[in-house]
């Protein structure tokens, strides 16, 4: 008679049952593989956070550069009519 090798995981495809040394495996293999799911759940989580936070961040540095616009302007308009005004006085 012909002793067939027979892993474990072929053995779970063809629903047979587990016990022993096999159930345990397969339950250590599936407690290994949901923790690695939940770390690269966290992770991405995470990361997309991080990403968020740094759009928000330059969200509000470009709203700041903008309000000073207006200011800005106005300093270099003064500045050039300053400078016209002394242009006129100078003969």
């Amino acid at each position: 008679m012909k002793r067939l090798a027979l892993t474990v995981r072929k053995h779970a495809r063809n629903r047979g049952t587990l016990d022993g040394a096999d159930a345990q495996a397969l339950e250590h293999a599936l407690t290994l593989t949901e923790l690695e799911r939940d770390t690269a759940r966290d992770q991405y989580a995470f990361m997309m956070q991080s990403a968020a936070d740094e759009k928000l961040e330059a969200d509000r540095e470009i709203a700041e550069r903008f309000a000073e616009l207006p200011k800005r302007l106005a300093a270099f308009i003064a500045r050039a009519e300053i400078a016209t005004m002394r242009d006129e006085r100078d003969p």
